[in-house]
């Protein structure tokens, strides 16, 4: 009896010393100060860290809030760099946050490809189905990184979209609005899929397609690592009788006319969103077009599913795999809108020459990466420090990619190549080169092992 007393007693001082302990050692936020935000408001910075001022923190975490404060300024993607610097004294801690700001107002002009990826059009070379536009973006309006942009285009596309988004609207930072619309017109359309790329149908000086859209959206996100968007959107597009005499299985009617929710739910942990080496990300996204309304000539659902997860394995070696699923439930929908793996958001390296049409598929992506050169800075003399202060990684790839999937044959035409439906898998090497600007460049060669063929990519974001 008079032993257990004891132990139980010497438990009770342990637990008593060890709070005495910890509350020592505690530190207390007293000042904040920000630096280098000449555009961007206080806020927008003070909302993306893990402490405020008048906090209380443990003093052998205060590395790891640091650290995860500058993991989430990095990520809302307005500053090239970011440092977090602190002084204590007397238990209280003062706090720098250094910031130096992107060019936020963007002007430029790009290309973009019908089928949604550059590497298939690298296959074809079709040059009528290029997409020639200018875009101009404000990525931090009024400083409150607000987006506005104006969107331009034409050549296979033609269209003007018009885009503002209100990150956060409430008082509490966590609620936001978007607002878009646009108009299209086209002189040439994507028919079918023949022998898994693209099949154009055009006829000179007629138009074959126009409408128009309007969106508007709300997000949520009440802590840094969780965000939600629903989106509800309404569609018209007129299709010209001309197509169907010439192409009569191409749609059920000559109008498109049906309203469009979606809604996506991620979890994300990762340490950089454009090329991360340490974390997870997962999101779950819906997508319902029509609702059974009586001028709707749409109905369908999609469902899809991604999870990614990043590890060092020692130094300058990591570790990278991803899962992506997605199931559709339609009638049957159009083929602009049917899901096709080998576009930008569905890449399989394997497969990069085509196009795949499918009802569903999961899909399974590894890597091994090496780090050949660490991130370096480079300050160039007298350039202004938005432009002149550039950042450059580098790395090596071994990778391994599998997928499974069943065919949507609706729009899918085969003459001189074999279904591809089922399992198709591929092993590769990579180099990727990481710069300022969130940008990434990935050079890639990978051998298809069911089709025995060997091929060639170039892609402009992280493979995983």
């Amino acid at each position: 009896m008079l032993k257990k007393l004891l132990l139980t007693v010497l438990l009770i001082l342990f637990i008593f010393f060890s709070f005495l302990d910890l509350k020592a050692n505690n530190l207390v936020v007293y000042n904040i100060d920000l630096l280098g935000n000449k555009r961007t408001k206080e806020h927008i910075i003070l909302r993306e860290l893990t402490f405020k001022q008048g906090d209380t923190i443990a003093q052998n975490l205060l590395e790891k809030y640091l650290e995860q404060s500058k993991i989430n300024l990095r990520n809302i993607e307005l500053f090239n760099f970011i440092d977090i610097q602190y002084i204590i004294k007397n238990k209280q801690l003062y706090i720098t946050v250094i910031v130096e700001e992107q060019w936020y107002i963007i002007p430029y002009f790009y290309i973009h490809t019908a089928e949604g990826s550059f590497n298939t059009w690298l296959q074809t070379k079709q040059w009528n189905a290029l997409t020639y536009g200018g875009k101009y973006r404000d990525r931090n309006f009024f400083g409150r990184k607000h987006l506005f942009a104006v969107d331009i285009a034409g050549g296979f596309d033609n269209y003007i979209d018009i885009q503002y988004v209100i990150p956060y609207l409430n008082k509490n930072t966590n609620i936001g609005l978007q607002f878009e619309a646009g108009l299209n017109m086209n002189r040439r359309i994507i028919k079918q899929i023949l022998d898994y790329k693209i099949d154009i149908f055009r006829i000179e000086k007629l138009i074959l397609k126009k409408g128009f859209y309007f969106l508007t959206g709300i997000s949520f996100r009440p802590e840094h690592h969780f965000y939600l968007l629903a989106d509800f959107s309404y569609h018209f597009d007129k299709y010209t009788d001309t197509l169907f005499q010439e192409y009569p299985n191409f749609w059920n009617n000559t109008i498109l006319n049906y309203f469009k929710l979606k809604v996506k739910i991620k979890l994300d942990y990762r340490d950089y969103a454009s090329y991360p080496l340490k974390g997870y990300y997962y999101d779950i996204i819906l997508e319902k077009y029509g609702f059974d309304l009586p001028f709707e000539t749409v109905n369908g659902l999609f469902l899809q599913t991604n999870f990614r997860a990043y590890t060092p394995l020692c130094k300058r070696l990591y570790f990278g795999a991803g899962i992506n699923a997605f199931t559709t439930f339609n009638l049957q929908l159009p083929l602009f809108l049917e899901k096709l793996i080998g576009n930008k958001d569905m890449e399989m390296r394997a497969l990069f020459p085509y196009l795949l049409p499918a009802k569903d598929m999961i899909m399974l992506k590894t890597n091994v990466k090496v780090e050949i050169l660490q991130p370096k800075y480079v300050r160039i003399r007298n350039w202004d420090t938005r432009v002149g202060h550039l950042s450059f990684a580098c790395y090596l790839n071994l990778f391994y990619d599998a997928l499974y999937y069943r065919e949507s044959d609706f729009y899918l035409q085969l003459k001189n190549e074999k279904s591809m439906n089922g399992f198709q898998s591929a092993i590769g090497l990579g180099f990727d080169l990481v710069t300022s600007y969130d940008k990434v460049l990935r050079l890639e060669t990978s051998y298809g092992f069911q089709r025995k063929q060997i091929f060639y990519g170039i892609s402009f974001k992280s493979a995983i």
